[in-house]
């Protein structure tokens, strides 16, 4: 009988501490993130393309490739076709693995080089941080400045990374990128 007692209050542990973990799992989920965010432009008489690409998002917007022609000011850059499609991103992750968005700048001038500026002006970091690099040098001024020579390439990475993976995170993300060219 003594033994019979030991059993079921042995299962009857077994089966608390196993429901216990179970509703522990569950209450420490993973933090999620929906952020939004823009970048600007500013291009005056280049010769560029800039395309962008999210990775690790659980959804991220697609980004339009836009095409610089030349003809452009600073004052009628945001008309460029494509640009509003890289505005009022909603994008969700979760987990330890940062999102990462890399943005190419193509300079498609054989003439001249092209001088290319990434600021961060992001507000309202919580949880979370960002970091950027241009051309693989890491800047943490906030802003990433690099040189695309006579048909080269630019390649920036705003990396976004959750601080503490249990809790929620949030950021007002905001970027200006200047094009101009060079000399």
């Amino acid at each position: 009988m003594k033994l019979k007692a030991k059993l079921v209050s042995t299962i009857a542990a077994f089966c608390l501490v196993l429901c216990l973990t179970i509703v522990g799992v569950w209450a420490v989920t993973s933090a999620t993130v929906t952020m939004g965010g823009n970048i600007s432009f500013t291009a005056t008489d280049v010769n560029a393309k800039v395309s962008g690409v999210f990775a690790n998002a659980k959804s991220a917007p697609t980004l339009t490739e836009l095409v610089f022609d030349g003809s452009e000011t600073a004052e009628d850059a945001s008309d460029v076709d494509g640009i509003g499609t890289w505005s009022g991103w909603n994008m969700t992750f979760s987990g330890k693995q940062p999102v990462t968005l890399t943005i190419t700048v193509t300079n498609t001038n054989a003439e001249r080089a092209l001088n290319a500026t990434l600021e961060n002006n992001s507000t309202s970091l919580t949880n979370c941080a960002i970091t950027i690099t241009a051309d693989s040098e890491a800047y943490t001024s906030g802003t990433a400045e690099s040189v695309a020579a006579n048909n080269g390439k630019v390649v920036f990475v705003i990396t976004i990374a959750i601080t503490n993976p249990n809790l929620a995170a949030s950021a007002a993300l905001n970027f200006d990128l200047v094009l101009a060219n060079a000399g």
